[in-house]
């Protein structure tokens, strides 16, 4: 049984230019994909299993060969093989979907997908491959590809050696016979991005927008292969870059593609909503009430009526916590935009209990039983003075140290 798969509108048409409905983004493949199905040792297989093996061909580039391997159904579950060929047949064409939305990743967007299910007398002892057919050139222009598929893909890649896997071979054939599946790859035309705008909106009342630079800039693979992952990442670095210059509600909205068929161009558009412009209001903290609230703000990396910076509240909570007095703790803005152009900060704190003791013994041939302890006082007077009492005694040997600390002195 051959079935086609070809992307809705990747065909060549008698204009010049095509809509795409949007980079499709490589992410995780298919249905059930965040389940190991490895992770079960004592699964029973169907008498009727069918084992199989798989080969694949055209694939443009060891990179994309890689996600192949790494993305499949067939390949995830190959080890527990199907319990029947027309699931078998199922399962490869559902992976023909995959196959286009890495392809398409990769700025392949008029590629094509073969599927074949066939039965065989008996598979081969060689594992299944993925063969490429471009040129290395072509093929190393892999780029960078989401965290998200490679943290996807590695639940199935990162299995314990120590999980014994079912024997579907063992020394009789399968119930169910074998099978291979063949995928056969027409990539097509890599598409280069010929341009990317990043298109600032609603920036606030009578504020005309801000200013920052092209997506080239970002890392937009612009002139490049249309790489989705790339494309993205420069999305992302142009909002932070927004957060980092007063806007810290901005959002991206849209993202709007066009397709020249003919020259294989995409031009790219990013909608991008900044939001207005605010300062640092008020701090607010909330969970130390053993700690000075004006101690707590002298740690401030900002100081109120000062434009916007999320790096600096990531560096407030850096601090507060590096002071040894909490347990976990964080700073922020209100989640929605608040009325005005000030936004409050919000300090969420918890603390430690304040003071550790520990008594201990201790015996060496030396110096024979000894013992020693400890007590620390971690806020003493509440403003993180810290006061350390260390003694140790044996009959040879007696000695007390103390240790006085005031942070944030004057």
């Amino acid at each position: 049984m051959t079935t086609q798969t070809r992307r809705s509108g990747s065909r060549r048409l008698p204009w010049p230019t095509a809509r795409i409905a949007g980079i499709t983004l490589l992410v995780a493949s298919a249905a059930g994909c965040g389940r190991d199905f490895n992770a079960f040792p004592d699964l029973d297989v169907p008498e009727t299993a069918v084992d199989y093996d798989i080969v694949v061909t055209g694939a443009p580039g060891e990179r994309a060969a890689e996600l192949i391997e790494e993305s499949l159904l067939v390949y995830r579950r190959q080890e527990v093989g199907a319990q029947s060929l027309a699931l078998l047949r199922r399962r490869a064409n559902a992976d023909a979907e995959t196959v286009l939305k890495i392809l398409h990743s990769l700025g392949f967007y008029e590629g094509t997908v073969e599927v074949d299910v066939d039965r065989v007398a008996a598979i081969e002892e060689e594992p299944a491959t993925v063969k490429g057919t471009l040129s290395s050139a072509a093929g190393a222009v892999g780029g960078a590809v989401s965290g998200t598929v490679r943290a996807v893909t590695g639940l199935f890649r990162d299995r314990p050696d120590e999980v014994e896997q079912p024997d579907l071979l063992g020394d009789d054939p399968p119930p169910g016979g074998y099978a291979r599946v063949t995928i056969e790859i027409a990539p097509g035309p890599r598409f280069v991005l010929a341009e990317h705008d990043l298109v600032l909106l609603d920036s606030g009342p009578e504020a005309p927008p801000p200013t920052i630079p092209a997506a080239r800039h970002f890392g937009s693979p612009v002139g490049g292969p249309a790489l989705a992952a790339e494309i993205v990442a420069a999305e992302g670095e142009a909002l932070q870059m927004l957060k980092q210059i007063g806007r810290p509600y901005a959002e991206q909205l849209d993202r709007d593609s066009v397709a020249d068929l003919e020259q294989n161009q995409i031009e790219v558009d990013t909608f991008i909503a900044t939001g207005r412009e605010y300062v640092f209001g008020d701090t607010r903290i909330e969970g130390a009430p053993n700690v000075e609230d004006d101690f707590l703000l002298s740690y401030r990396p900002y100081v109120t009526g000062e434009r916007v910076d999320t790096r600096a509240l990531e560096k407030y909570q850096e601090r507060l916590i590096d002071t040894g007095l909490f347990d976990a703790g964080s700073a922020r803005l209100p989640e929605e935009p608040p009325v005005g152009d000030s936004a409050p900060v919000l300090v969420q704190l918890e603390e430690r209990p304040p003071r550790t003791v520990a008594l201990g013994l201790e015996y060496s041939t030396d110096i024979g039983t000894a013992a020693n302890f400890s007590f620390e006082h971690r806020n003493l007077a509440g403003r993180g003075e810290s006061v350390a009492v260390e003694g140790f005694g044996s009959f040879e040997e007696q000695r007390v140290t103390t240790r006085f600390r005031k942070p944030q002195w004057r």
